[in-house]
């Protein structure tokens, strides 16, 4: 276990770090807020102890950018301080400590508190690990039920014409090679979804932003939806003059809504549904399998330990490319919200940060 001991009076912080080394912890120190900050920007530490008085940066300060930083917002943050009042004390937890100790040192209540907290963190971390587990678990049943269906439906279907080929009409033949091109499709359609979804984990997402006006956006997502609808495309229709810029990696956000529309079951123009709007602060794409989805609320946001298998059909179907478009828009700091309906209809929010204009 890594320590970080940060205390401004040279003596007290030997003396602290010393007993903590007896203890079988490392111990990194810092005689101020800005070294302590240095000491963080090179290493990893299990938890941080910190006076609250010291010069320039004071120990608020400190825990406000420990708190700021997303790898750090779960590292305990334990204060040790002369000041005693109730006040500090509660503005120190309003802050975000995990702990508040006062001074001069009691060192069995500093070694059973900070042993307290390192087990709790590492209980977390087992957790999310754990929790980890089981999203994988979830989403490797979904490929597989979104893979494999298709096949054995194509293959019922060939048993089919095997047994029926002798006595079907011309239009019952036409009717099932229809019924076998689908299937097969469909399997073709989760590969692709798959294929990029997997290649998205397996890299070290690195975005490429540029600007791009939201009809091109949609109408590029439509081209690519082609794939996914080689017979019966979806058809764009130009926006209003009004059309938003946006602030993206192009070529992902396009994948990823291209990938949503090509499992919409039935098509329709872009405009009845997709909906785009951006105020100041972010940009909202709403895709839907119905054109009255897109208004009102009773959207739910999911993440990465949603068990979208479980959530609905629907969302079962649809895995390897919900699993995309959350990971896309994710990197771009934005979140997914769903809305379910009877029938198996699913709409589908993005919600992504922009620039002010």
């Amino acid at each position: 276990m890594r320590l970080l001991c940060v205390e401004d009076e040279s003596a007290l912080r030997e003396d602290i770090a010393e007993f903590l080394r007896l203890q079988s912890y490392e111990v990194d120190e810092a005689g101020s807020g800005e070294e302590a900050l240095r000491c963080l920007s090179t290493g990893q530490y299990d938890l941080i102890l910190c006076d609250i008085k010291m010069p320039r940066m004071d120990g608020y300060e400190l825990l406000r950018h420990v708190r700021s930083e997303n790898a750090m917002v779960t590292t305990p943050f334990v204060f040790l301080s002369a000041l005693d009042e109730r006040d500090n004390k509660v503005h120190a937890y309003e802050t975000g400590c995990d702990g508040y100790l006062t001074k001069p040192v009691d060192f069995s209540v500093l070694a059973a508190t900070l042993k307290s907290h390192i087990e709790r963190e590492k209980a977390r971390a087992y957790m999310h690990i754990s929790g980890q587990q089981v999203s994988h678990r979830h989403m490797m049943a979904a490929i597989d039920d979104a893979l494999s269906g298709p096949i054995h439906n194509a293959v019922g279907v060939l048993q089919h014409l095997r047994d029926t080929l002798p006595v079907l009409t011309p239009t019952g033949l036409d009717t099932q090679l229809g019924t076998l091109q689908n299937h097969l499709h469909q399997h073709a359609v989760g590969l692709h979804a798959f294929h990029s979804a997997l290649e998205m984990r397996m890299q070290k997402l690195d975005l490429h932003y540029s600007t791009i006006l939201s009809a091109d956006l949609i109408k590029n997502a439509m081209a690519e939806c082609s794939y996914y609808h080689p017979t019966t495309p979806l058809h764009y229709k130009a926006s209003p003059p009004t059309a938003e810029l946006l602030t993206i990696d192009v070529v992902l956000m396009q994948r990823a809504i291209g990938g949503l529309l090509g499992a919409i079951p039935n098509a329709f123009d872009s405009c009845d549904v997709v909906k785009s709007e951006r105020d100041m602060e972010c940009w909202t794409l709403t895709i839907s399998d119905h054109p009255s989805m897109a208004d009102g609320g009773d959207f739910e946001p999911i993440d990465e330990f949603t068990n979208l298998s479980a959530l609905s059909a629907v969302t079962r179907q649809r895995m390897a490319a919900l699993n995309y478009a959350l990971q896309v828009v994710q990197a771009h700091h934005g979140r997914v919200e769903v809305k379910l309906w009877p029938h198996d209809f699913l709409a589908v929010r993005f919600i992504v940060p922009q620039p002010s204009e």
